[in-house]
């Protein structure tokens, strides 16, 4: 398959201000620590990806945070509330008649050979997932045919225990088994949530 413009990479952000990124890692490493953290991975990751064969859209978490420097020069649009199985089917939603993936802006290791695997796997599957090492996902896509967002009394992304090791298999329990059959997996990474992943990070960079 060749890869098309009309194909839609969604990164799920937010602006990085003190105090409001990264919580659970500026428990380990402080507040200023996870701040720099965070802007550096999403500012390289948006620059990184902005130049692919997709379009490229931010959805940021908080309204407002369209204005934040960072995001200066993108096309960037506000989540709605609720949880974050039904923030990612609405931007899913977004862009029908696309092949579209959404990723997060926390995942240092995401290449544009990752999401350009994603796509191809969506020329002959209705999903693909970027699993996570803790059990969660780091990127999830649907195809254009995909049927599960057509309907409001679906299942999918409903009762999923998000932020936990359990976050991808509830996520796959939730779909209609006959489109289990169809759904794809690429690369697992890791992600940094906390003082130990992010000293295995740190560890991992080129000296």
């Amino acid at each position: 398959m060749s890869l098309q413009k009309n194909n839609q990479l969604i990164v799920f952000a937010r602006a990085p201000e003190y105090g409001r990124v990264k919580k659970r890692l500026a428990r380990d490493i402080g507040c200023e620590g996870a701040l720099q953290f965070y802007r550096d991975t999403l500012t390289s990751l948006l620059h990184r990806l902005n130049d692919g064969p997709w379009q490229l859209s931010v959805s940021v978490a908080n309204p407002g945070d369209e204005e934040h420097p960072v995001f200066k020069g993108f096309d960037t649009t506000a989540q709605i509330a609720g949880d974050l199985g039904q923030r990612m089917k609405a931007a899913l939603d977004q862009y029908k008649g696309s092949r579209r993936i959404i990723i997060g802006s926390d995942i240092p290791m995401i290449e544009r050979a990752h999401i350009e695997h994603a796509f191809t796997c969506l020329s002959d599957h209705e999903l693909v997932f970027g699993p996570a090492i803790d059990g969660g996902f780091w990127l999830i896509g649907c195809a254009e045919q995909f049927s599960a967002l057509d309907t409001e009394d679906d299942e999918f992304m409903k009762s999923v225990r998000w932020s936990s090791s359990h976050a991808l298999a509830d996520t796959l329990a939730s779909l209609p088994a006959s489109t289990r059959e169809h759904v794809a997996t690429v690369n697992t990474l890791s992600d940094v949530d906390d003082g130990e992943s992010y000293r295995q990070f740190s560890e991992s960079l080129p000296r």
